[in-house]
């Protein structure tokens, strides 16, 4: 048989479902034809029994066919690879990835496949951001090629947007106490419209029923991280109408539960959600289990919990409930990828005392299991594609070589061929433009505070650090910053501050400060706060888009200016003590980017050209900018170990604290709007829109 007869990759057709092919694979395993690929002599790990087993593996095409002891009679076109000393293992399958931490997707996958990974499952927030209803088109690109690309559809967006950021109720406390944590769905609308049909349209720009069509899409295995569920819970708001339709089409939802009490995981399963990744103590693995959800341990840049939690995977498998139990990387950075994907966690969890027929099996036949897909992956069986990587020894997962549709894709951690360049710009993710440049950040950053009422709510003393609670949210931007205003005889004002308490919790406190001739807040010398803006021009917003404003605490007192595109919002978040060196900042990322700057010098700066979100480098040329921007953050105090999230998050509405939001400042345990939004539009020049910005 001729593998020529494959359908052309990456397509649709990732399963390469088709009667000849079906056939071609029962010829060669009758011996009727000789296969395409023998692997011989080799150890296979059988993930159904758990055993290391000797065997010969014939591959049909993209399709094993015959696993045991009997050897094929090869034909002349049969490539035989010997595998005498080696150890065969499937495919490894990351269940959870966000394949856009500063790396393009392409990057990604052309570093982890020599590492064994061969199937991503991954998050399309950002594409669906930037690419509204044309997303299809990047499911189609076959963007982490040589990986097999698989995407989970999102329900709502990880930021507040104007659209969805009404006056609302006081929050509820869950069950049993449990803190509200978690941002929350819109009210029910009143217009007819389905359930959730804001916060999908905020992602993605386009209507709920375009998002259901997208649920038949091949490429579309499940719902992406539910972050957003504490409205059903709490409030009894209906399921949004995506996800409904995603469990009638049988898809599982992906859940994200951090802290979450026993009620609360049995409330999470009996509205459809069926796996979590938040376990940070070993109990709490047991907790999710024991709910019937299926259970994803991570061990990734941000979070490295994996060394805590090997000994719940050791107890799972000892008491023989360690199918479902899966690994995740869940979005590490530049410089924990060039470490290792998810062979890192899998030497992490041996080293923790896990078997390694036992790791295996938490990144094959578990995850595709639980997915539905274990016809297709996971294992060395008749009848699933063929992924194998082989290894020089059980414990080592790094392979010799790895194949992925019975094509060998890398050999001794290279890739040996370099898939074909992606026009990122015919896909949509051409740099975006600012409509300004450094002049538009100058007039937001230097725009005076806006009179307000006298009191200040929830605050003490003067330069209270209280968690102090606002009063109910104001309706515009001229009337909510509590304290004095410009020209106010007191020339003071109590502004809103963002302390970091770790790289991405942060809490809310107030702090009285003085303001300058011209209305600007004036910065104690010597302390630990930074002005923080962030513009978001994006569709949503209001002509001209909005700006949001607060006080940052705890990122680095010697930081001048600093801005980013890369932002959980698609906006452009600037930080520092000097309004001027922000601007130069701000101006030197209007085509997407990160930069640093003291003075006129500009200390860093990464183009992000791909989206404004992404860097078109390689992981390790990524991991060396990453490192030198992280060393010169630390010699201006910042203190935590991961500045790239730190940034990413600090608008993202999924995460207790306070957070820099399109709709304006936003405290997610309260699930309330603290600040509105300022509308830019009388800042933007005439006749220069934003370009490129997501929705």
């Amino acid at each position: 048989m001729q593998t020529g007869t494959r359908p052309a990759r990456p397509g649709r057709d990732w399963r390469h479902e088709s009667p000849d092919l079906r056939q071609a694979a029962v010829r060669v395993a009758l011996g009727h034809e000789p296969p395409d690929v023998w692997f011989r002599g080799g150890t296979i790990l059988n993930v159904y029994t758990g055993r290391w087993e000797p065997a010969e593996v014939w591959v049909a095409g993209p399709r094993i066919a015959y696993t045991g002891p009997d050897e094929p009679k090869p034909g002349p076109d049969t490539r035989v690879v010997d595998c005498r000393g080696l150890y065969l293992v499937p495919g490894y399958l990351e269940i959870h990835a966000h394949p856009f931490q500063l790396y393009s997707p392409r990057a990604l996958g052309a570093a982890i496949a020599p590492r064994g990974t061969t199937t991503l499952v991954s998050d399309t927030l950002l594409l669906g951001q930037i690419m509204g209803p044309r997303l299809a088109e990047a499911l189609d690109a076959g963007l982490l090629a040589p990986v097999r690309d698989l995407w989970g559809l999102r329900v709502a967006p990880q930021t507040m947007t104007p659209g969805r950021a009404g006056p609302a109720p006081a929050a509820a406390a869950g069950p049993e106490g449990e803190p509200e944590s978690l941002a929350q769905d819109q009210p029910p609308t009143e217009d007819g419209s389905p359930a959730g049909a804001a916060d999908f349209t905020a992602a993605y720009g386009m209507t709920v029923e375009q998002g259901i069509a997208l649920l038949h899409h091949p490429r579309v295995v499940e719902i992406f991280e539910w972050t957003s569920w504490a409205g059903t819970l709490r409030r009894g708001e209906p399921l949004p109408a995506l996800l409904a339709a995603g469990l009638e089409h049988g898809l599982p939802v992906d859940g994200h539960a951090p802290g979450a009490s026993a009620r609360t995981l049995a409330a999470l399963a009996a509205a459809g959600v069926g796996d979590c990744h938040e376990s940070i103590r070993p109990e709490e693995v047991l907790e999710r289990v024991r709910a019937g959800l299926f259970a994803v341990l991570r061990h990734s840049s941000l979070r490295p919990d994996l060394p805590e939690l090997v000994a719940a995977a050791r107890e799972a498998f000892d008491r023989g409930y360690g199918h479902r139990l899966a690994l995740t990387t869940d979005g590490p950075t530049p410089e924990m990828v060039e470490e290792g994907f998810l062979d890192l966690a899998l030497r992490v969890a041996m080293e923790g005392g896990l078997p390694p027929e036992a790791a295996y099996r938490m990144v094959t036949v578990n995850p595709a299991m639980y997915l539905g897909l274990d016809r297709y992956l996971g294992a060395i069986a008749p009848g699933r594609l063929a992924d194998l990587n082989l290894l020089s020894e059980p414990g080592n997962p790094v392979p010799v070589e790895v194949w992925i549709d019975g094509r060998r894709v890398a050999r001794d951690g290279r890739l040996l061929d370099e898939p074909a360049p992606l026009d990122w710009a015919a896909l949509g993710l051409s740099p975006r433009r600012l409509p300004a440049g450094e002049d538009l950040a100058r007039r937001i950053i230097l725009r005076p505070v806006a009179k307000a009422p006298s009191r200040s709510p929830g605050t003490g003393a003067t330069g209270s650090r209280g968690p102090a609670t606002p009063g109910r949210p104001a309706g515009s931007g001229r009337d909510v910053l509590p304290g004095a205003g410009a020209g106010d005889p007191s020339g003071r004002v109590a502004l809103p501050v963002i302390r970091l308490l770790n790289a991405v919790i942060s809490r809310l406190e107030w702090r009285e400060v003085a303001l300058d001739p011209q209305g600007m807040p004036v910065l104690p010398p010597g302390e630990d706060l930074l002005y923080a803006v962030l513009f978001h021009p994006g569709a949503g917003a209001p002509a001209g888009g909005t700006v949001t404003r607060a006080l940052l605490a705890g990122f680095g007192a010697g930081i001048q200016g600093l801005a980013t595109t890369y932002t959980m919002s698609g906006g452009l978040l600037v930080l520092g003590r000097d309004p001027q060196a922000m601007a130069r900042a701000a101006g030197s990322v209007a085509g997407g980017g990160m930069a640093l700057v003291e003075g006129e010098r500009i200390l860093f700066h990464l183009p992000l050209p791909i989206g404004g979100f992404l860097s078109d480098l390689d992981v390790s040329q990524l991991a060396r900018r990453c490192r030198e921007l992280a060393a010169l953050l630390r010699e201006r105090g910042h203190p935590f170990h991961d500045p790239i999230y730190s940034l990413l998050f600090l608008s993202a509405d999924h995460l207790p604290g306070p957070r820099l939001t399109p709709a304006g400042l936003w405290d997610v345990k309260g699930h309330r709007l603290l600040v509105p939004a300022e509308p830019a539009g009388d800042l933007m020049p005439p006749h220069r829109p934003a370009a490129g910005w997501p929705r």
